[in-house]
């Protein structure tokens, strides 16, 4: 008999211990991972993000007119895009592709174009 008291009380410390582990590990996680704090930049960076693609980082919804757009879409390359915040509804961006022309040659394009910041909606774009 006394050895299934024994036992419980092994038990439950071994339970106290456990419990005690994880509350320690719960404060020590909440203490070291403090939320980082973002410079303005890096604030309109976050904000921005949802316009561009991760893989290429090209402008999606612009990407998706000036494929729409050239003679042949399958030989539409992106090169690079690059953009500046004009003020906080919209920004410019800068986009280089190459694609096939009219005569089968391939050529590298420049778009400029104004877009939304909220919704990422191309206002106005130019080719150069």
């Amino acid at each position: 008999m006394d050895n299934k008291k024994e036992k419980g009380k092994t038990a439950a410390k071994g339970c106290g211990i456990f419990v005690l582990a994880i509350v320690v590990i719960v404060i020590l996680v909440g203490v070291f991972s403090e939320e980082e704090v973002l410079t303005p930049d890096q604030e309109w960076q976050k904000t921005i993000d949802h316009c561009f693609s991760a893989w290429d980082g090209s402008h999606i919804e612009l990407e998706r007119i000036i494929k729409n757009g050239v003679k042949d879409p399958g030989s539409y390359e992106h090169i690079q895009t690059k953009h500046i915040l004009d003020d906080s509804l919209t920004m410019s961006v800068m986009m280089s592709f190459r694609s096939k022309n009219g005569f089968g040659g391939m050529v590298v394009t420049n778009v400029i174009a104004k877009t939304s910041v909220k919704d990422c909606n191309v206002i106005d774009y130019r080719v150069e």
